[in-house]
């Protein structure tokens, strides 16, 4: 026969384990049916107004907002006061944004523990910029705007030009580019919330820390690694030049070496065709040929 101390304790661990379930099953339930009030306006595809100058799109996929990571929230939980419409007025489209990526720091307060202080904690870039508003996946979905092989779409939002355009030649870039999944990209290299200057001792692409940064991948790091130039451009001056004439080179050398070999193909056909025109010359006079 149980003790009923055993009993009791069975008893109250299944109490305390599905009774929060429950409650949170309720919520959620509850939650997903105040969104779709919303959504009868926001799910209509197209839906879009201009503000402040700026073409915005209102529309909200419902199929990837149920799937999200924030799927089951009640839009208010971004949106506080947006119960009814019409909607409340809002000072300024800055405001507004910022008020939102307030919402995203009580949840998420723990990041800024790593984010605070770093090149991306200013007025003009939010949480959404990187994670997106309606379609936060986890990193390991494809979907998701950090997914790895989808971090350089993502950064490329802002960084463009010779930053962008040298990653994408380097060997790294081209291996992301093809599918790899080990290959380093952006956030490897940089980091994620933890972003900070080169001349930041904090900062993963501080020469004091590349070595380190760099045996993430690979083993035996050495010094040396931190003395090589980043996010060069392949040019006749500068940083790039090294690789520019080396790449030239092997350019001409390729085509040389193909064009030599293409005109010693040639000659060898050609070789071989007047020694079968000899030959047949031969057969019919009735002489011998011998080979040259």
């Amino acid at each position: 026969m149980f003790d009923k101390r055993i009993i009791m304790f069975f008893f109250l661990i299944f109490w305390l384990f599905w009774i929060p379930n429950v409650a949170l099953a309720d919520k959620n339930k509850e939650n997903l049916k105040g969104n779709e009030e919303c959504l009868k306006c926001h799910g209509a595809v197209g839906l879009k107004m201009e503000w402040e100058g700026v073409n915005i799109s209102l529309y909200v996929d419902s199929g990837k907002y149920r799937d999200s990571m924030h799927g089951t929230n009640k839009c208010q939980s971004c949106h506080p006061g947006f119960n009814s419409y019409p909607h409340p007025n809002v000072k300024s489209r800055q405001q507004f944004l910022q008020e939102i990526n307030n919402r995203c720091k009580n949840c998420h307060d723990y990041i800024l523990k790593t984010f605070k202080g770093s090149v991306h904690d200013r007025k003009d870039v939010y949480c959404f910029s990187c994670h997106t508003a309606h379609t936060i996946f986890r990193g390991t979905d494809p979907r998701a705007s950090t997914y790895r092989n989808n971090i350089v779409k993502t950064c490329s939002q802002c960084h463009k030009g010779n930053v962008l355009k040298s990653y994408q030649e380097s060997f790294h870039g081209k291996a992301v580019a093809l599918g790899s999944k080990t290959a380093a990209t952006c956030t490897d290299c940089h980091g994620k919330h933890n972003i900070f200057t080169k001349t930041d001792s904090r900062s993963l692409t501080n020469p004091a820390n590349v070595p380190n940064t760099c045996a993430r991948c690979h083993v035996f790091p050495r010094k040396n690694f931190a003395r090589g130039a980043e996010h060069f451009v392949k040019t006749s001056t500068g940083n790039g030049k090294v690789v520019y004439y080396t790449k030239k080179f092997f350019v001409w050398l390729t085509i040389s070496v193909v064009t030599l070999t293409l005109i010693h193909i040639e000659m060898e056909l050609y070789r071989r065709y007047k020694k079968i025109r000899e030959q047949k010359a031969l057969e019919v006079t009735g002489g011998e040929s011998y080979d040259r």
